[in-house]
């Protein structure tokens, strides 16, 4: 079975909603369609799972544990005999055919800001190995039509977190250019097989604009990522101290862990990492070493 968040992005300019502020960032308006519902201006697979014949069920509902005011947004992993399902929100719209196991995504809500963070509050109930995942994504239209990835934000809960708590994720920006689009995309799993049983609860999203204090008492570490189609591998380049753990990831565009390997620094090196078993689409590669962080998007075609 495919793993279900490999989702191959298809954005195109149809299913943007005006709007400068995350639509029913709070949670509290929903819209019910008989057995299920979705907080307003969100999509969900619910309609989907819902219509499976006998054990139809929603994996997205709404809650009375809150974080303030009235309602949350519950998502839960379940099990569909055959294949789990993560519960999942998207300001964009859900493209979902679960006899295939094929999902797409496409759209988002018009935005042309900067902001500096993506912050929310949320609860985790962890099955297994599993991990919670909220992710940010801006877009810019380009001349061809097509929408390029300007900047990116994203979190990934590892535990069980049973009382309300803060969470942050910073937007990596990779171009200057200011974004005209913007998606919001949160799962219960963002482990490479969901696990049927996690529950995430997320409330009160907002961007942070302030400015963070950069420090410059540090010393600079130089690190690169470069990622070829032709031999399909990523390496990476880097100037550290001998002796530091390093880990390089690989993440689809919601978070979905689908490699990691650690390594320790020999000071200056490369490590090359092959790909073969990535299905094309369009990854995040993160190279972490303590407080140092490097991301770079690429797509595998």
């Amino acid at each position: 079975m495919k793993p279900l968040l490999l989702i191959i992005i298809l954005f195109v300019s149809a299913f943007i909603t005006k709007g400068q502020n995350i639509p029913n960032a709070g949670m509290e308006n929903w819209i019910s369609s008989g057995s299920w519902s979705d907080p307003q201006f969100w999509d969900s697979p619910n309609q989907q799972t819902t219509a499976i014949p006998f054990i139809g069920a929603a994996v997205v509902s709404k809650s009375n544990d809150a974080f303030s005011g009235s309602w949350s947004a519950r998502l839960e992993n379940k099990s569909f005999i055959a294949f789990t399902v993560p519960g999942l929100l998207t300001l964009g719209q859900l493209d979902i055919d679960l006899v295939n196991m094929n999902f797409g995504l496409r759209g988002g809500v018009a935005f042309n800001q900067r902001p500096v963070k993506l912050k929310g509050y949320y609860k985790y109930t962890q099955q297994g190995n599993d991990s919670c995942a909220v992710a940010a994504l801006f877009y810019k239209h380009n001349p061809g039509g097509w929408q390029d990835t300007v900047g990116l934000a994203w979190f990934i809960g590892n535990s069980t977190v049973s009382q309300w708590t803060q969470f942050e994720a910073v937007v990596d920006w990779y171009t200057s250019d200011t974004p005209d689009t913007m998606n919001i995309l949160i799962s219960s799993s963002a482990s490479f097989t969901a696990t049927a049983g996690s529950v995430l609860l997320v409330d009160d999203l907002f961007f942070d604009y302030n400015t963070p204090v950069v420090s410059v008492s540090k010393p600079e570490h130089k690190v690169s990522l470069i990622f070829s189609d032709v031999s399909r591998s990523l390496k990476a380049d880097y100037d550290l101290p001998a002796g530091n753990g390093i880990s390089l990831s690989v993440l689809s565009i919601t978070g979905q862990s689908m490699l990691r390997e650690e390594f320790v620094s020999s000071g200056r090196g490369r490590i090359s990492q092959a790909l073969p078993k990535l299905v094309p689409g369009l990854y995040i590669a993160v190279f972490e070493s303590g407080d140092i962080k490097k991301t770079m998007k690429f797509v595998l075609r």
